[in-house]
């Protein structure tokens, strides 16, 4: 969040590029948004955008993971388990279907916040920094390599496009 808006300045992308690359490198939501205001406004509203978008693909991403699933069928599931993730469709529908009051929207985006900074707060109280060493580099390794894969992926579009 804070490396990558440095990083696009260093490379001399402009708001637009810089937004798809915030947008599409970065893993969540409220980081995307923290990086892209911390460069501009405008840089924020579209790298907001792009990450959007991007999530909006878990749906249809979701849907055909769980056909390919089914077609194979090795899996062992009992009778009452569902692979299909109904809050996602109901979430998706809701989302597209009706126009939520922009009071409502605000006060759960505010909780939504909130409940995101307890649970961060929760996850750094409880961890344990004796048992993140004992796991190894080899984690660590494997989050800079997929970070970097996901990175030059984004700038090479940019680049080409």
């Amino acid at each position: 969040m804070v490396i990558y808006p440095i990083i696009a300045s260093r490379l001399g992308l402009d708001t637009t590029q810089t937004s798809l690359f915030l947008g599409g490198t970065l893993h969540d939501v409220a980081q995307v948004v923290g990086a892209g205001y911390s460069v501009s406004s405008e840089t924020g509203d579209l790298a907001t955008l792009t990450k959007l978008v991007r999530v909006s693909f878990l749906v249809p991403v979701v849907l055909i993971f769980i056909a390919l699933l089914d077609r194979r069928k090795n899996y062992v599931m009992d009778q009452k388990t569902t692979l299909l993730p109904w809050f996602l469709l109901a979430f998706m529908l809701l989302n597209s279907a009706t126009s939520i009051p922009s009071q409502i929207t605000e006060s759960a985006s505010s909780v939504s916040r909130f409940a995101l900074v307890m649970a961060i707060t929760g996850i750094g109280m409880k961890s344990n920094l004796r048992q993140l060493v004992e796991v190894g580099f080899k984690p660590f390794l494997i989050l800079l390599i997929e970070t970097i894969w996901i990175a030059s992926i984004f700038l090479v579009y940019i680049w080409v496009t």
